[in-house]
């Protein structure tokens, strides 16, 4: 057998190998031994239970870290916020301490579900090709958006919520906190509701929202939009004709 494992086949291939078994090791029944590995065996044994005990301790604590990060999750869901499954916990914390004493909407519409590291399939991956040649990963940060069920519990009609949140995100702009700290100044300096504010967005297709829109009779144009003309063609027709002809008064 040991022959064998040696791969030795000629007669001075397995002198050797008996050679080297005489002078390191000892037979025990049918097995040989060394003095060396059987304390290595003994001292690894020994420390068996210890690397137990650390990789349950490290399977607990992996555990509390996605059971806190599940109760995060529902708690800004059932205030309306989504935020994206890479958030760190860090922030998730920050984000509901801000939203503590804001009512509970529990929306059922609401079925996005947090993906955690362990719901996350790994069996067919892909190449990441957000990452650049230099390592520079191009992926843009995510960012927590605000959904109906939030506007409504500050105040807004569920149906204006809807459809001004339709229109941003057409235009390409998700309601986020910022954003939405922004539009709650300006009411204030407008001395209306956000609720009102809401409506009005929703109503005239605003993406946001600014106190001094409210003192133009129009809403604000886009930058090198056309404006409308004051005077229809044939009145323009007609004041060119008495400019250059004299007519009328």
């Amino acid at each position: 057998m040991v022959y064998r494992v040696a791969r030795a086949n000629s007669k001075a291939e397995k002198a050797a190998v008996d050679e080297v078994l005489a002078e390191f090791f000892f037979r025990d029944g049918e097995f040989f031994r060394q003095q060396r590995t059987d304390k290595e065996i003994i001292r690894y044994q020994k420390t068996e239970p210890d690397r137990e005990a650390k990789r349950a301790n490290a399977s607990e604590r992996q555990k509390r870290a996605r059971d806190r990060r599940k109760a995060l999750f529902d708690g800004l869901r059932e205030r309306g916020i989504v935020p994206p499954f890479e958030t760190p916990t860090e922030e998730l914390t920050a984000l509901l301490s801000r939203h503590a004493s804001q009512p509970v909407t529990r929306d059922s519409r609401v079925t996005q579900q947090p993906v955690t590291r362990d719901d996350t399939a790994t069996r067919h991956q892909t190449p990441d090709t957000n990452i650049t040649p230099n390592g520079v990963n191009r992926r843009k940060r995510p960012v927590a958006t605000l959904d109906a069920g939030f506007l409504v519990g500050q105040g807004a009609d569920r149906r204006h919520a809807e459809d001004w949140l339709t229109v941003r995100k057409r235009k390409g702009a998700p309601l986020t906190q910022t954003a939405w700290d922004r539009i709650k100044r300006e009411a204030e300096k407008a001395g209306i509701s956000v609720g009102r504010v809401v409506e009005l967005c929703a109503g005239k297709s605003w993406q946001g929202f600014e106190a001094s829109w409210l003192d133009k009779p129009d809403p604000p144009t886009q930058p090198g939009a056309r404006q409308r003309p004051q005077q229809s063609r044939q009145s323009a027709i007609d004041e060119g004709e008495r400019l250059l002809f004299g007519g009328g008064s």
